[in-house]
């Protein structure tokens, strides 16, 4: 198996735990009704799984040079605590499949963001059609139906807040690719869910607030934990643009869960861009001309 096919069977079993962090959060957050609670929780349990991966591969890996500490720490403020609290904020109020598809517009702005720093990432003819697909796909979930589209309601505030979350992960998709691409996977997770975890946890102390509640935040941490895992190894292997539209499996399979668990359903137009969502997937897998 060459280097990028390995990349690609690693990112879709990333967005298979993710698709089933986004059911159990949502479970999570109908119990709760504090999405800092289970951001929490969730940076807690994902620093765990992240320490143990460490201890089983290389613990030397724990010795992070100092000049890498500040790169990690813009992934934990940008992505663990800005992104990750925009996202449980908004999923409370959105349907699954839009808060699983919407966030995957990652590529547009890793795209966008990689010009000016990763000059040498340079996407294929294929990788643009996947793209667009992708693009396309947002815009189908978020309008949800005809209706809407032609009244030009193109999605809800918490649609706003997904996108927003997609543009801090897509910066440090490219942070990471570039600087940290030589780092062991795991020490890579452990310290930016330990920061981020650290600053969730004064949050909630100096709120005088309770640090968990049901189990489903414990599910939540690690079956997300064992995704960024998968992430971050399948990244190394694979551009990070492609990385993370390979991803997109995510609200496919977040999609069929939330039917079966939450029964939550899809219009037309959400299962259209579903579709749309997969071209792009065939697309951005495609080999390289």
């Amino acid at each position: 198996m060459d280097k990028k096919n390995a990349g690609i069977i690693l990112i879709v079993a990333a967005s298979l735990m993710w698709a089933f962090e986004t059911i159990l959060g949502k479970m999570a957050l109908i119990q709760s009704q504090d999405f800092v609670q289970t951001a929490f929780m969730r940076s807690a349990l994902i620093t765990v799984v992240g320490f143990f991966f460490v201890l089983s591969t290389n613990r030397q890996a724990f010795h992070v040079p100092v000049d890498k500490l500040p790169k990690i720490a813009y992934i934990a403020v940008a992505a663990a605590l800005i992104a990750d609290s925009l996202f449980y904020f908004a999923l409370f109020n959105s349907p699954v499949i839009n808060a699983t598809l919407i966030p995957h517009l990652q590529p547009v702005f890793i795209v966008l963001f990689g010009f000016f720093i990763l000059k040498q990432d340079r996407l294929s003819g294929n990788d643009y059609i996947g793209i667009f697909a992708m693009v396309l796909a947002a815009f189908l979930v978020a309008t949800r139906t005809p209706e809407n589209m032609f009244s030009l309601h193109f999605g809800s505030f918490e649609d706003i807040l997904l996108v927003a979350a997609a543009v801090f992960w897509a910066t440090t998709a490219i942070v990471a690719k570039k600087y940290l691409s030589d780092l062991n996977t795991g020490a890579i997770v452990f310290y930016r869910f330990l920061m981020a975890s650290t600053v969730f946890a004064l949050f909630i102390f100096i709120n005088g607030k309770s640090f968990f509640s049901n189990i489903f935040q414990l599910a939540v941490g690690i079956t997300a934990g064992l995704g960024f895992i998968f992430y971050y190894e399948g990244l190394k292997r694979t551009k990070a643009a492609q990385a993370a539209a390979i991803e997109s499996f995510t609200p496919l399979f977040a999609g069929i869960l939330g039917f079966f668990f939450l029964g939550e359903t899809a219009t037309i137009m959400q299962i259209a861009g579903v579709g749309a969502l997969l071209i792009g997937v065939f697309f951005l897998s495609k080999k390289d001309n």
